[in-house]
């Protein structure tokens, strides 16, 4: 008699995070749960995004369960990307992959203070002016979003206004994002490169990554290693502090920039 032994997913000594993200069905080597656990353990509850895509696992379903968030919302592959799209080792790429992107069901705050943020791994070919990462409040401009022109700038659009945050040379980093009262600040890793004065106004379409955040489309050439939002503006020092942690994130993953 050929008896059938069920496998258990056992979650006993793991980060709530991590016990969170297999319960949702992820799967993934134990190096990788090892560095999630790391993450989940270090992160500070009051820095804690409200939705966060690690993008990690051993396939494309695995890659967009959310971290946090899950059970709340949820990120709906349009397009869709497939699962030569994504490896552990590189992230989620965009390259040659038009029309494909993701959505979440949410869009940025109705106060629009808060904090987004991008793990860039690489660029590749892109259009000449598109969106990576963010909502937008209709035609108008004012929005919550990353973008990136044909000279590789990175901007932080302005809600409420068309002004932008621009740091030229959107390289391949962790990038964050604030927003709050009459002020917008622009960080490239642990490190501030730009403050403009903004009118906050909340976005009115949905989050979308690799698209622009107004239209179904999918602009956005390159690569990505993870995904931050956060509902809530984050001081200089304490963005420097999540940045480092998710660097070492990142390096324990061995995809670090």
């Amino acid at each position: 008699m050929i008896y059938t032994v069920p496998v258990i997913l056992s979650t006993r000594g793991r980060s709530r995070l991590t016990t969170q993200w297999l319960q949702a069905g992820g799967v993934a080597a134990s190096n990788t749960l090892r560095a999630l656990d790391y993450y989940g353990n270090t992160v500070p509850a009051s820095l804690a995004p409200t939705i966060h895509i690690p993008l990690i696992g051993s396939d494309l379903t695995s890659a967009l369960i959310l971290a946090e968030g899950y059970g709340t919302y949820s990120a709906t592959n349009n397009g869709p990307f497939t699962s030569g799209d994504y490896s552990e080792s590189t992230g989620l790429s965009g390259v040659g992959k038009s029309g494909c992107y993701l959505e979440l069901n949410a869009s940025s705050p109705t106060n629009a203070a808060g904090s987004l943020g991008m793990y860039v791994r690489s660029i590749g070919s892109h259009a000449s002016s598109v969106h990576v990462w963010g909502s937008r409040n209709g035609a108008d401009g004012a929005a919550v979003r990353f973008r990136i022109s044909n000279a590789l700038n990175s901007f932080l659009s302005q809600p409420g206004t068309t002004t932008t945050t621009v740091h030229t040379g959107f390289i391949s980093q962790s990038w964050n994002g604030t927003l709050v009262g009459g002020s917008s600040s622009l960080y490239q890793s642990g490190s501030l490169v730009a403050t403009v004065s903004a009118s906050p106004s909340s976005g009115s379409t949905t989050l979308k990554a690799f698209a622009e955040p107004a239209v179904s489309t999918s602009v956005w050439q390159g690569v990505c290693g993870g995904l931050v939002w956060w509902n809530r503006e984050l001081t200089a020092s304490e963005w420097s502090q999540y940045a480092a942690i998710y660097q070492r994130f990142q390096e324990l993953l061995g995809r670090n920039v």
